[in-house]
């Protein structure tokens, strides 16, 4: 026989029962898959990632989500309960850009925690379109141009995305001359529009 008591808040207390004659009263929960989601966001996504985990007993599961990103790690509180087999979803929404490493572990009323899966990674951006330096939807437009030489030059505000002010995709995030020069052909001249951004 075990029991256990599960503490559900306030005053109230749930008590778990499971008697068996002549085997192991439980057996442990399987390892759960390794989540599955987008291998790259943008930093004003929210993500969603799944995984599952089975239980020969078909005893409910509680999940724990790990996330080791940018700014630190963050561990959820235990999620759940779950049917054992049931895909388990865990939204997760991006401040930074960066990579974010994303893992998971079960467990039953009954036993000790799994171990952590391994990671699934998805790497955050926060550019759309370059060109957009204004980051109203539209790109290259008198707007963007004046935006963009007011940050250069008269210490104006910084774009909400630099990658969207490096025009012709070289050199890094900091935009430059060459990149003002490359906006304004595409705009005067007829020449290549702004590259696409790596997402």
């Amino acid at each position: 026989m075990i029991a256990t008591l599960e503490w559900l808040g306030g005053s109230t207390i749930k008590a778990h029962v499971r008697v068996a004659n002549g085997v192991e009263p439980n057996a442990p929960p399987g390892d759960p898959d390794t989540p599955t989601g987008p291998a790259v966001a943008l930093i004003t996504d929210v993500a969603t990632f799944t995984s599952s985990c089975t239980d020969v007993d078909e005893d409910s599961l509680y999940f724990q989500w790990d996330v080791n990103g940018p700014s630190g790690q963050q561990t959820s509180p235990w999620m759940g309960p779950y049917a054992a087999g049931s895909p388990v979803t865990y939204d997760l929404g991006f401040q930074t850009v960066g990579t974010y490493d994303v893992r998971v572990r079960v467990k039953e009323v009954w036993t000790e925690a799994s171990e952590f899966t391994p990671v699934h990674s998805v790497e955050v951006v926060c550019c759309v379109n370059r060109g957009d330096i204004d980051d109203d939807g539209q790109v290259a437009t008198i707007a963007d141009l004046v935006f963009l030489v007011d940050y250069m030059f008269q210490g104006g505000l910084e774009p909400a995305c630099l990658e969207t002010a490096n025009a012709n995709g070289a050199g890094g995030d900091i935009p430059n001359i060459e990149d003002l020069v490359y906006l304004v052909d595409f705009m005067f001249n007829g020449g290549p529009a702004p590259v696409d951004c790596t997402i």
